[in-house]
């Protein structure tokens, strides 16, 4: 007797709400983790529950350990270490490189976690990105707000090889984020580069796995999603969406860019205060946790005189890229609501999965930095996210892409150029 499959039961159902049953093909990467959990090198971790889920964030925090452990003797950090700038010690003359040290929890848990600064020697600590333990001594100390270092008191600890490898990968979640949930982006194709395609999805997601800082603005990246839409339902589609990216992706933080409205509709005057430079400068900013945000803005409810400023105005803000998507649709909020609590396995999942790919350290050459603009450095740093690391979390493979080059600074310079070039294009084309 032939019975008949998941797939063709589903096709037969009545059901406007069926959740789709994917049959997908194992690639590299879901090979690579089936083998080496048949042969114990490492399991496979399904968060698919608010218990597993719970349970990651749990593992995330032995992994990371207490940021500040304060004694009579000495105060411990621990975190992700950056390159801010070099100054010149007003008492020795000494050039000195100057880094920030933030809590990586902040990016999982409702921490108000404070930014803190270490000087060292200029050329003693090579790379910016990476994880540290940095032991300061209280007692020597003559500026509280710059920590001095003894560059033998900063000790560097592995991060990537103790993340936990999920079975679910972006690639995956991209397909399920257009078939469940019914959004229809109009989307093309861009080869930005060799191995690196990269649709409206993505850029959609980009800034989400940000996770960075550079030089004296707060970390992140902030993209302005420039779309098209239908002027009858326009609004709505981009209030969906909104909802649902807050489901699927994570941000704990209760003040944060991250919080305000992801997408919407509306002018620019709506969301200027959000993008005002001083919000990107780390004394100034009451985001004191931001690591990245989304703004999305609706071409279909701009005027002509407004669609003719609209560049102008944004290279006053803060602004570091623009992705234009041609229009959007979906279904409506009652269905997609619906999806997503009949699917928890997709909400938590990728949750975990942007969470990951946010602490995964990238590492920078300080000297090849120094004078490069935070905007490119961020860029170079997604793109490079973008181009190996999440597609091969939790393998071996990733650990090769955990480095920007000179080469990564370069392509990111241009990626700017050809997207202000693209935005502006696509602005005309109304």
């Amino acid at each position: 007797m032939n019975f008949p499959t998941l797939d063709q039961v589903s096709k037969k159902s009545k059901s406007t709400l069926w959740a789709s049953i994917h049959n997908y093909k194992y690639d590299h990467t879901e090979d690579y983790k089936v083998k080496s959990l048949l042969k114990n090198k490492k399991s496979i971790l399904q968060v698919d529950t608010a218990i597993s889920f719970e349970n990651t964030l749990r593992m995330f925090d032995v992994i990371f350990g207490r940021f500040v452990q304060p004694s009579a003797n000495e105060i411990i950090f621990r975190g992700k270490i950056g390159y801010k700038e070099t100054i010149k010690d007003s008492q020795t003359g000494q050039e000195q490189d100057v880094f920030s040290i933030s809590d990586p929890k902040s990016l999982y848990r409702k921490v108000d976690s404070q930014v803190y600064f270490i000087r060292v020697p200029k050329g003693s600590i090579l790379y910016s990105g990476v994880y540290a333990q940095i032991s300061i001594n209280p007692k020597v100390q003559n500026n509280l707000e710059i920590f001095s270092a003894d560059p033998d008191n900063v000790q560097f600890f592995d991060v990537e090889n103790k993340i936990p490898t999920l079975f679910l990968d972006y690639s995956k979640f991209s397909d399920v984020f257009k078939t469940d949930y019914g959004f229809d982006m109009s989307e093309t194709v861009i080869n930005y580069r060799r191995n690196l395609n990269l649709t409206n999805i993505d850029h959609l997601m980009m800034n989400k796995i940000a996770g960075e800082n550079f030089h004296n603005d707060i970390g992140g990246a902030i993209n302005c999603n420039v779309i098209k839409t239908r002027h009858e339902q326009g609004s709505r589609n981009l209030e969906i969406l909104d909802e649902f990216l807050d489901k699927v992706t994570i941000s704990n933080n209760t003040e944060t860019v991250f919080n305000k409205n992801l997408v919407h509709s509306g002018k620019l005057e709506d969301f200027k205060t959000v993008l005002n430079k001083n919000n990107r400068v780390m004394p100034l900013s009451k985001y004191k946790n931001y690591y990245g945000c989304n703004i999305g803005f609706s071409l279909g409810k701009l005027s002509h005189s407004e669609e003719d400023g609209f560049m102008e105005e944004l290279n006053k803000t803060s602004v570091d890229y623009m992705n234009p998507i041609g229009s959007i649709t979906t279904q409506t909020p009652s269905t997609v609501r619906k999806l997503l609590k009949i699917n928890p396995e997709i909400e938590y999942s990728s949750k975990i999965l942007f969470a990951e790919v946010q602490l995964l350290p990238i590492k920078t050459k300080v000297s090849e930095l120094r004078n490069e603009s935070p905007n490119v450095l961020r860029m170079a740093n997604i793109i490079k996210k973008f181009e190996g690391c999440i597609y091969d979390l939790g393998t071996d493979e990733v650990h090769k892409t955990l480095q920007t080059s000179k080469n990564d600074i370069e392509f990111a310079k241009k990626f700017l150029k050809e997207n202000k070039q693209e935005v502006e294009e696509f602005i005309k084309s109304r």
